[in-house]
């Protein structure tokens, strides 16, 4: 494998920062919170630039206390240097090297040469800049945070544990070689053991009294239901959802599903209530 096909796979992955600015939210939001739910999951596909305008606009609500990101438990006390400066480059370094030795060692896996591994590493690092680009995560998200005293939590599984290790080589599998059914399959199944973790971790801060009303964000591999998934890739994994996780925990939670609309300036959430591939589904949260 030639180190500028592995280069070209890293940018691809780490794309060029789009960061927008905040708008003014939307009637739906109203609608969303009438049930006074504990915790918004807000579902993402990890590919939408234009997400953390909707963060932002919710957590401008000033009805959050806690914002639950995708990223590695172990992170929280590097994380909270970074917030508590409001340095966002500080911040991205942070995610980048998280996720470099369980890279390194997919590649590995893959059965790249020893000799090429530090050229890999490299090419990791040299994207630090831009690690943010699909992230829903920006300046002003750190500026929120520290005016609304609001707490952002790392919720995954440790960086350096087997799940992670696992999830990762098949993610970089996926941009190797055509998908395939198999593979998507154990990255489900790998996702729900995640899956449980994190509803473990979000428990945890809620019985610590840090958080009351907190915005989870989460890609929504982690909110199908078995039915559905089932029923499309006839298979017979188990899944237990993020969102039916958190309620046999007693968290009475509602699923937005963020989506990207072409020409829109303004956050919008559209009620949709019947949606077969989520349970307490509310409805989609447009971005720019």
């Amino acid at each position: 494998m030639s180190i500028f096909k592995i280069f070209s796979t890293i940018v691809f992955l780490y794309s060029t920062i789009v960061f927008a600015q905040g708008n003014d939210l939307n009637k739906g939001i109203a609608r969303l919170l009438v049930d006074n739910p504990s915790i918004i999951i807000i579902g993402e596909d990890h590919q939408n630039p234009g997400l953390a305008v909707g963060i932002n606009d919710l957590l401008s609500t000033q009805y959050f206390n806690c914002l639950f990101l995708e990223l590695s438990s172990d992170l929280q006390l590097s994380l909270d240097e970074a917030v508590a400066s409001k340095n966002l480059e500080h911040f991205s370094q942070i995610v980048i090297d998280s996720k470099i030795p369980a890279m390194i060692h997919a590649y590995q896996k893959m059965g790249v040469a020893d000799q090429q591994l530090e050229s890999v590493k490299s090419a990791l690092q040299s994207v630090q800049k831009s690690s943010l680009a699909n992230f829903p995560f920006n300046q002003d998200t750190l500026n929120l945070l520290s005016k609304n005293d609001i707490s952002l939590i790392p919720y995954d599984a440790d960086s350096k544990s087997q799940e992670i290790i696992d999830q990762t080589e098949v993610v970089v599998k996926d941009n190797y070689w055509p998908r395939d059914i198999k593979r998507d399959i154990e990255g489900m199944r790998i996702g729900n053991l995640r899956s449980k973790i994190m509803s473990q971790n979000i428990t945890k801060q809620f019985q610590v009294k840090k958080c009351t009303k907190a915005i989870v964000v989460i890609g929504y591999a982690h909110l199908y239901s078995s039915k559905y998934f089932n029923s499309f890739y006839k298979s017979d994994v188990n899944l237990n959802p993020l969102q039916d996780l958190l309620s046999d925990e007693g968290f009475q939670n509602k699923v937005i599903i963020a989506e990207r609309a072409s020409g829109s300036s303004n956050t919008t959430i559209q009620y949709n209530p019947n949606a077969t591939r989520f349970s307490r589904h509310f409805g989609q949260l447009i971005n720019p």
